[in-house]
């Protein structure tokens, strides 16, 4: 017979899990600790990930055929980007805690969690140091291609305070770095904050990134068609419609319904196999 006391204890533990699904306490933090989890640039109810598409800094040819789309509010957002955008992902394990990933500050800088030009892009985690009496985070972010005195790679140390849902910088230590690089990194990063984004809105981003993307790709491809020398494009209309019909076999049709995850996949199938044919009709172009 299971006693009370073995009952009374089931029935903590199983309150327990309940009320820190998801929460902090999953993994043994004290209250008020950061929550685990991915961060990134929050700007009018959008999510700007180091990943997200973005026409910025791209120049205004790069998306110029998005001009004939009829975006909604959400995408347009996506696609003006944002100042800052950044993908860190948090972790806390045996009291210590590591941020592994990378922003990027349009016309500044790029800094990264990754040391050494062989982890360059890569989500390389980092320890951080947090002081619990100051409530404050410390971090170190690196310049992929700097490189200090000694020849190691050159980094500055970010503090981070939490509030609740959002990893707000607190102060910037430029470490002895100077240069318009380093102070320009510094300027944009005390005035930053990054959002919490659950794995359901940071696949909502992607999908919104692919589908511009292919947005994008399917324009490229129609404007070249309609370049083609009209004798070639006629010699090539009956090889172009069977693999019109072979893509959407392949990849699925073009549509607009459906999950995020299964919408990311046939966007990114359809972008691919138009990018091969951009490659093998530009053979045609004389």
């Amino acid at each position: 017979m299971i006693s009370a006391e073995k009952i009374l204890i089931n029935a903590l533990s199983a309150l327990t899990a309940v009320m820190c699904a998801g929460a902090v306490c999953a993994m043994g933090q004290e209250s008020g600790a950061i929550m685990e989890g991915r961060y990134a640039t929050l700007a009018d109810g959008v999510y700007h990930n180091y990943q997200t598409f973005s026409c910025s800094g791209n120049g205004a040819e790069y998306c110029s055929s998005l001009a004939s789309e009829k975006l909604t509010a959400e995408e347009q957002k996506v696609a003006d980007g944002h100042e800052i955008s950044a993908d860190f992902v948090l972790r806390y394990e045996n009291g210590v805690y590591a941020l592994a990933g990378n922003a990027y500050i349009l016309r500044t800088c790029y800094l990264t969690t990754a040391r050494g030009s062989k982890n360059y892009g890569s989500y390389i985690p980092q320890q951080c140091e947090y002081n619990r009496d100051a409530e404050l985070l410390k971090c170190m972010l690196y310049e992929p291609y700097e490189y200090d005195e000694r020849g190691e790679q050159a980094g500055i140390t970010v503090y981070f305070s939490y509030n609740g849902d959002a990893l707000e910088v607190d102060n910037v230590d430029l470490r002895g770095n100077s240069g318009p690089s380093y102070e320009g990194c510094a300027r944009e990063l005390s005035e930053a904050k990054f959002h919490y984004e659950s794995d359901s809105a940071f696949e909502h981003s992607q999908y919104l990134s692919t589908k511009l993307e292919f947005m994008l790709t399917n324009g490229a491809i129609n404007k070249l068609w309609k370049s083609l020398d009209p004798d070639i494009r006629a010699g090539l209309k009956k090889e172009q419609i069977k693999w019109i019909k072979k893509k959407a076999a392949r990849c699925g049709e073009v549509t607009m319904k459906g999950s995020d995850a299964a919408l990311i996949k046939m966007l990114n199938c359809q972008r691919e196999m138009t990018l091969e044919r951009i490659e093998y009709l530009s053979s045609k172009v004389d």
